[in-house]
């Protein structure tokens, strides 16, 4: 009876134990199945980023393609339109386009597989007499047979950069879709493009439909549960948002949208990623294998039962780590893995580094991907070598990499950047492809909790670098960014300014050296923006570099011009007032045509509006001989701008047909020191050997007029006799005729 109780006992024990572990194990698989699905939404989710950046940059590739096509155009071999069709038809078959073709002004097309027909009523050339590049969504060919196509299209401009037509490239629906849709997860999960409306733009959806709207209704009907789902899937994309959810159609499926940037008709393309649940399940049962083997072990012996419990799941975690760690191309650390390891290092200093290869699909291109991907990962090797104790690095997704350099030493980071730059371009030469650039973005790290600001920081100084040729790295500067911010304003604003003319016109007079009367005047420009003058210094050497600046010299000539025609009528005296023409607007070929068109359209004798050339300018240009010609042919005098500043050559003096010397306020500082003085005299007397006017700029003093009227200078502006004037003040000195 003793023994009978003791076997129950036991066995109520034994039991008691096998529950126990039988729950340690329930909650062990619990555990594991959450931590599964979390990577699995994680894995997810980063697919999903990824194939909407692939996506993104292979519209983008199209447009630049066509963009540098378009370039094309312009050379003066390529007029007619049978020259542009023949321009074209190489790249039918290089980028497996259906057709390209080329809209003129009047909205009729010409195509390469011969069609000639009206498009003018199309939003493809909408768009392109706008400006705007332009991508379709899934359509009908309105030219040739009637399938299902996507269109891309760029204005083309002339040499004058006046919109002269448009340029397309169609491809057939499948094609495209095949280009940008990749299978994913081992070909198990896909993705497909679709609009709010339900209109699938590229791929198939999870009914396998195309192009058409019936999934929604689809999948309402599919399942119970699919209509709150659905529902809400629709609200988020009406809304612009991203989100995941599981629904039902013959099987459960994971999927996460995104709202994608692309140039589509009305920017609403969203990406969707999709697993089916049973490769998740798929991923559970291995796990639930080892369990049921786990569990058998148990029943011969508990210690062997623990032991293999705890090799089993060792060997998952590793597993579960190295699917959501890894890189899949280098073998090394993904960004999630590096975010991992910066958390449990807890960092209170150091610096970001975002690293950005320049031009790499230029690789991919010439060489194919396989090439490419071999180069990413030697680069990845180049990487790990630089890498110091308490230094991380990561590939973030195609050419872009991440760093973590744990030191506060600036010159130290940026030796070994150099260092890594050229055994990079080492790299290249063994592995004999194109010469790449690494592009460095610096920030410093202050606290592992704001890595992705610093990132983000890092990423926008790299952007920042990439227009520049003397340095491949920078680092992260809050002015310099806010500089940029306010900059892409300014920009922003440059066409709504030309508009409403918030740019106005104040001149500063010029007066005779011997008897001060005035002269002339030289037309300067401010920008009033509400209320508020904004300094040339701000915005002139912007619109410069980005080459605005050709717009606002002809906005400038015309108010100069028209303000002239007005004074004329009124009976006021008129004195010529001389234009500054910047180096940008020298280069288009047709400008001594515009504004002689100009002029003659306000009826302005050409002897009142004067034009001004800075000497740096002449030489950049390698025509601006020919040009100056057609500017005196038409009867406009020119004047040599900032003479003395740097760049003075007495061989601009000799070849130029310049009418006036403007003297640089540089020189004019001379005055009072004997040498600069003897250089001052000679310059006067050589330029009036040549037959040239001479005005002094920046005339400040009363010893500089003394010493201009005795070297018989012709005219003086600066400071001294006037400030720069708006048009209400400087009409003041204007007498009546």
């Amino acid at each position: 009876m003793e023994k009978k109780k003791k076997n129950i006992i036991s066995v109520i024990v034994v039991i008691l134990v096998i529950c126990g572990i039988l729950a340690a194990v329930a909650r062990c698989i619990y555990n594991v199945k959450g931590r599964l699905n979390i990577q699995m939404q994680e894995s997810l989710v980063d697919m999903a980023n990824q194939n909407a950046t692939a996506m993104e940059k292979q519209v983008e590739a199209i447009h630049i393609l066509l963009n540098g096509v378009a370039t094309e155009f312009q050379k003066d071999e390529i007029t007619s339109i049978k020259a542009k069709l023949e321009l074209m038809k190489p790249y039918i078959e290089t980028y497996n386009f259906k057709r390209m073709g080329f809209i003129d002004e009047k909205g009729v097309a010409y195509t390469t597989d011969g069609y000639q027909r009206t498009l003018k009523d199309t939003t493809c050339f909408d768009k392109g007499m706008k400006g705007e590049s332009y991508a379709s969504d899934r359509i009908i060919d309105s030219l040739g047979e009637a399938e299902e196509i996507n269109i891309f299209s760029v204005p083309v401009y002339s040499k004058e950069n006046t919109i002269v037509g448009v340029l397309f490239a169609t491809y057939s629906a499948d094609d495209f879709s095949q280009m940008l849709i990749q299978d994913i997860f081992n070909s198990e999960g896909f993705t497909f493009i679709m609009k709010p409306d339900g209109t699938v733009v590229a791929g198939y959806d999870i009914t396998g439909s195309m192009g058409e709207k019936g999934m929604i209704q689809t999948l309402i009907g599919a399942a119970p549960g699919n209509r709150e789902v659905v529902y809400q899937i629709m609200n988020d994309m009406q809304t612009g948002k991203s989100g995941s959810q599981q629904i039902y159609y013959n099987e459960s499926y994971y999927t996460y949208y995104m709202p994608i940037q692309a140039y589509s008709e009305y920017n609403d393309w969203y990406l969707f990623t999709v697993i089916p649940e049973s490769l998740f399940a798929d991923q559970f049962n291995v796990v639930w294998y080892d369990v049921q083997r786990m569990i058998n072990v148990i029943l011969a012996g508990l210690s062997v039962v623990f032991v293999v419990y705890f090799v089993v799941t060792h060997k998952q975690n590793q597993l579960l780590e190295r699917l959501a760690y890894e890189d899949e191309l280098t073998g090394g650390a993904n960004y999630a893995c590096f975010k991992e390891k910066l958390f449990e290092m807890k960092p209170t200093g150091g610096y970001v580094v975002s690293v950005d290869i320049g031009d790499f699909r230029i690789v991919n291109t010439i060489c194919g991907e396989k090439a490419g991907d071999q180069l990413l990962v030697n680069i990845w090797d180049v990487l790990q070598e630089m890498l110091q104790d308490g230094d991380l690095a990561a590939h973030i997704n195609a050419d872009q990499f991440v760093l973590y350099l744990n030191t506060d030493d600036e010159n130290g980071i940026v030796d070994r950047l150099k260092i890594t730059t050229m055994e990079l371009h080492t790299l290249v030469e063994v592995l004999n492809v194109p010469h790449v650039m690494p592009y460095y973005g610096i920030c410093a790290l202050d606290s592992y909790d704001s890595l992705e600001k610093v990132y983000s920081r890092a990423s926008q100084a790299k952007n920042r670098i990439k227009t520049r040729r003397d340095s491949n790295y920078a680092f992260y500067d809050d002015k310099v960014f806010q500089q940029a911010v306010d900059n892409k304003r300014l920009e922003d604003g440059f066409e709504d300014a030309i508009e409403l003319e918030e740019f106005e016109v104040w001149y500063q007079p010029k007066y005779d050296t011997m008897n001060g009367e005035i002269v002339g005047a030289e037309a300067l420009v401010r920008w009033r923006k509400d209320g508020e003058l904004i300094p040339p210094f701000r915005f002139i050497p912007l619109f410069e570099g980005n080459g605005m600046i050709a717009a606002l010299d002809e906005y400038v000539f015309k108010n100069v011009c028209r303000q002239q025609k007005m004074w004329l009528d009124e009976g006021k005296q008129l004195i010529p007032i001389s234009i500054n023409i910047s180096r940008a607007s020298l280069f288009f070929s047709g400008i001594a045509t515009r504004y002689e068109e100009i002029l003659k359209s306000y009826d302005l004798p050409p002897q009142y509006v004067q034009l001004e050339i800075t000497e740096s300018a002449t030489l950049e240009n390698d025509d601006i001989t020919s040009l100056m010609n057609k500017f005196h042919d038409t009867g406009f005098r020119l004047l040599l701008d900032d003479f003395g500043n740097g760049y003075s050559s007495l061989a601009t003096l000799n070849t130029m047909n310049f009418d006036i010397l403007k003297l640089d306020k540089s020189l004019i500082d001379y005055i009072g020191d004997s040498k600069g003085e003897v250089l001052l005299r000679h310059t006067v007397e050589l330029a009036k050997n040549f037959g040239l006017n001479i005005t002094a700029e920046g005339v400040e003093t009363k010893e500089q007029v003394t010493f201009l009227q005795e070297v018989k200078c012709d005219d003086i502006q600066g400071y001294y006799f006037s400030k720069p004037l708006p048009k209400a003040e400087f009409e003041l000195l204007l007498k009546i005729a």
